[in-house]
């Protein structure tokens, strides 16, 4: 699934893990592990978040359905205003991924 505005892409996608490997190549990403309380914290609810503040962002980008760990692996531009954050399976087979411009 793929969501955009004019300044925020969300993506949600399948792969295998080859391939997370080449996309993770193509910029200087840093990674972390989360866990579950950490998803919960960074994530909220998607039937709880007012899209009054968050018009853009869709109800299926649930990182959640992720279980209960992941990985989160981000690249920002600071001068452009430019950032890529992206969740991350433990199997890499699944993500969700945003784009900021």
């Amino acid at each position: 699934m793929k969501d955009v505005d004019d300044q925020m892409m969300y993506i949600h996608f399948k792969t295998c893990p080859d391939e997370i490997k080449r996309i993770l190549l193509l910029a200087p990403y840093s990674f972390k592990a989360m866990t579950k309380s950490e998803i919960a914290l960074e994530y909220e609810d998607p039937g709880k978040i007012d899209e009054s503040l968050i018009p853009s962002l869709p109800k299926w980008w649930n990182i959640r359905k992720l279980g209960d760990s992941c990985i989160s692996f981000e690249y920002f531009l600071t001068d452009e205003d430019y950032a890529q954050t992206g969740y991350l399976s433990l199997d890499s087979t699944e993500v969700f991924y945003k784009e900021v411009a």
